[in-house]
Order: C-alpha cells, then structure tokens, then sequence
C-alpha cells in the first residue's frame, strides 16, 4: 500500500528521477491487437519495443567485520531452516538448537518453525506510480476488462497508511515464533527499516527475483525472458511457493495485519496433529459465491479432476471458509497444485493486473484443496478484529483495535472512497497515533531514528 505522510516508512529514491524519466517514455501510440492468453512471444515484443528496462538492484556491501559476522549467521541460519523444521523439531539435538537460537534470533527453537510472508509496496513513488499507469495500457491489449486510456490508480490497493512498522514490531512482541521474515516488494525498501542484509530476521525479496524462481521451476527455458512489471498481488502470492530458503510452512498476511495480543503457535499450528488451525468466524465467512471466492472454488474443481469440493464448513449459504485473517500456508500443497492445474494458474502470472472474475483468492484456494489432509477447524469468534475503515467508520475502529485486548490479530482494510476526496492528515496521524499507542516498542530491525 501507498504512502502519505513522510512521517511514515518511505522507500529509497536513488536515481528515481532517472527512472521516472524513463517511465514517461511508454509510446502511447502503439496500437496493439489483444494477445493470446499465453502468447510469450507476444508479450515480450511489447516488452522490448514499449516498456522502459528495468534498472539492475542496487544491493549494499558487507564491508564491516560487524556486518560480515552477521551475514554468516543469516547463512546459518537459513542452513539450519533448512534442516530442521515442523516435521522433525522434535528431535534436534541441543547444540543445533542453541546455534538456531542464535543466528535466527528467536527465543525457543522448538517453537520457531515458521516463516512470515508480508507484501508490500510504497504507492507514492512515482516510478512505481508511472509504471502502473504505462501497464494499463498494455492490460488492456491482453485483457478488455482493463480499458485503455483508463489513467486511474486504485489508491485502496497500494496506499500505505504506515501499518509495516507495526505489523513488524508486534511480530517482535506477540509472535516470537515467527523464524524469519520475508518482505516482497517491488524493487523498493522501507526506509524506517535497517537494511534487511543487516538484521537476523528480515529477508529481502523482490518481484524480479520471485519472477526468477517461479521461472526456474515452471519455464527454465523463458528465465532470460525480459518482463512487465507485475501490479497484481494474486501473481505474487501465487509464486511464494518457488522462494528457495522459504520454510515448509509460512505465515501469509499482509501488511495491514498485526498480532493484538500475545500469541501462541498454536494459534496458526497444532504440533501433536502437525495440521494447519483454520479459524472460521461467522461475520468474516466467504461463501464462494462470487468474484474471485467463485474462481477459487473453480480452481478448486479443477485440482480434484471436476468432482465436488468437500468444504471446511457448512453455513446457511453453503461451502465458506475464512476470510481476511493470516493463512499458515503449508508449501507441499501449494506445489501439488502447481504440478496438477500449472496452466491454469500460469494464466494469472502473465496477467499484470488483478481481476475479479479470472484471478482467485490464493489463501481460500489453498484451504479448499488442503484443508482435509493438512488444516483442522476451529470456530472462534474472537480470533480476528478485521474492519474496513471508511471516513465514516475510523475513530470507532481505531478506538476498539486500540483497546481491543482479547482477539489474537487485527486488521484495518482501506476501504475510503477517494473519489469524495484524499484521506486527510488529521486522520493519517490519528491512525499513527493509535498504532504508536498499541505497540510503543520498536522492533530490533527497525532504524533508531
């Protein structure tokens, strides 16, 4: 989500001017015919002869011995993540779990085994801005639901109000069993944050990279294939799966979520049954039968070869399951789904942008096709303080998250209407306020001014 206010995280601007320049250059006179849906060769000449190239990641050196000393304990690690996890902390020896401890920087190594996954993009930059409009175009030539000339960013999907800060710091308070930390941004960093190659916990992902893995496993023979940049957040929750050090199980939430209150592991796993908790709240039920539930639900079908989908739970309105609460992904399932409906989901990587009707919702997805072998229910009520904040709505919900001291997570959804104008200031400090109030602490990646 975008951002506001510089009192908030901003991601770095070097050589941002040079970028924006090049961004503008999109010729607008193109016309092009629409696509075929998997059409590579199609979609890489527009790429070549419209789209600006994108700049090789400026990555920062290790040059003090501090820092080198801390890069070799990220290496160990993610060694040892690899080693050890759900399937078989149990049986760590002493010495394996004392050297977790230290280079993941978590307090108990029989609890740390699992991965967060946080999305995030700053909407106020204007490369990001610029680019986004320039994929219209080409969106539109792929797919008629994008109308060209149609120069309008949807502010609700990538405004920043500053959640992150707080979505990390009650990581570091309410949830000590989250091993690392995986931020997917595109080619951007939040500059309230330490560098992630100079913390234990941060992972630095970016959608040229998460391209690259999901190019490897799925089209080793496309990898040197230049590519649009991605706006839609469904293609790169799909691709997570392919990120090399990612654990067996992570965490998938997104930035405007954070832990309330303490949390235990056993919130989001059970470790004698090693399933998944789903938790079903009746107000927040999804009951696939519209948008991208229904295509979910669709691709569900698809996966069990047409036959009829066994649901979690059963409402009034049928098949539900939980929406807009954090999703304990486990990878093996994910990948299943890869290896059986690959050219079904592939449809929605190649698409920049996000659509209602064609793209599902990955976490609903998920559960559907995994709940019964690798998830168990639990109906809680008091799980989740999710709203969707309007002008109308926010004091209450910023006073009820702020003295909310019963439910585990919360979530504040933008959902203002810009078209009655911008959020005003007054309110964007009021929101940094409440969080400030919530969780005072900082986080140890965060900058210390």
């Amino acid at each position: 989500m975008g951002r506001l206010s510089t009192a908030y995280c901003r991601s770095h601007v070097g050589l941002k001017f040079v970028l924006a320049l090049a961004s503008t250059m999109i010729i607008a006179t193109i016309l092009l015919s629409p696509p075929e849906q998997n059409s590579y060769e199609k979609r890489d000449k527009y790429i070549v002869d419209v789209l600006p190239h994108e700049p090789p990641i400026v990555t920062i050196v290790d040059t003090q011995p501090e820092i080198t000393s801390l890069t070799k304990l990220r290496e160990e690690c993610d060694n040892l993540a690899s080693l050890w996890d759900s399937h078989n902390i149990d049986s760590i020896d002493d010495k394996s779990c004392e050297r977790i401890q230290e280079s993941c920087g978590v307090p108990d190594c029989h609890e740390a085994i699992i991965d967060g996954v946080i999305t995030w993009v700053d909407g106020s930059d204007p490369v990001f801005r610029a680019g986004y409009l320039n994929t219209l175009e080409y969106a539109a030539a792929l797919d008629p639901r994008h109308k060209p000339g149609t120069k309008k960013l949807r502010e609700g999907g990538v405004r920043d109000f500053g959640q992150l800060r707080y979505a990390l710091r009650s990581i570091a308070a309410n949830a000590p069993w989250i091993r690392r930390i995986f931020l997917i941004t595109d080619n951007q960093w939040p500059d309230c944050l330490l560098p992630a190659n100079e913390t234990l916990k941060l992972r630095h992902v970016t959608h040229d990279q998460l391209f690259d893995f999901y190019y490897q496993a799925r089209h080793p023979d496309r990898i040197d294939a230049q590519r649009l940049p991605s706006y839609n957040s469904i293609a790169l929750e799909l691709m997570t799966p392919f990120i090399p050090k990612l654990g067996r199980m992570y965490l998938a939430f997104s930035d405007d979520m954070s832990f309330l209150n303490p949390t235990p592991l056993s919130f989001v796993y059970n470790k004698e049954s090693g399933r998944g908790v789903l938790h079903m709240w009746e107000r927040f039920d999804n009951p696939l039968l519209e948008g991208r539930a229904a295509v979910s639900k669709r691709w569900a079908t698809e996966y069990f070869g047409g036959s009829v989908i066994d649901c979690p739970l059963r409402r009034r309105h049928g098949c539900a399951i939980p929406a807009h609460g954090p999703v304990l992904v486990v990878k093996e399932v994910f990948i299943d789904a890869w290896n059986k409906i690959g050219d079904t989901m592939d449809t929605t990587v190649y698409h920049p942008m996000r659509t209602e009707d064609r793209d599902p919702d990955t976490w609903p997805f998920l559960m559907l096709i995994g709940h019964a072998k690798f998830y168990e229910i639990k109906e809680d009520k008091f799980a989740l303080f999710f709203a969707m904040m309007t002008k109308a709505t926010i004091l209450k919900l910023l006073n009820s998250m702020e003295n909310d001291h019963q439910s585990k997570m919360g979530c504040l959804n933008d959902n203002f209407d810009d078209d009655h104008g911008p959020v005003s200031p007054a309110l964007i400090n009021l929101m940094t306020k409440t969080y400030e109030n919530r969780f005072p602490v900082k986080a140890p990646w965060e900058l210390a001014v």
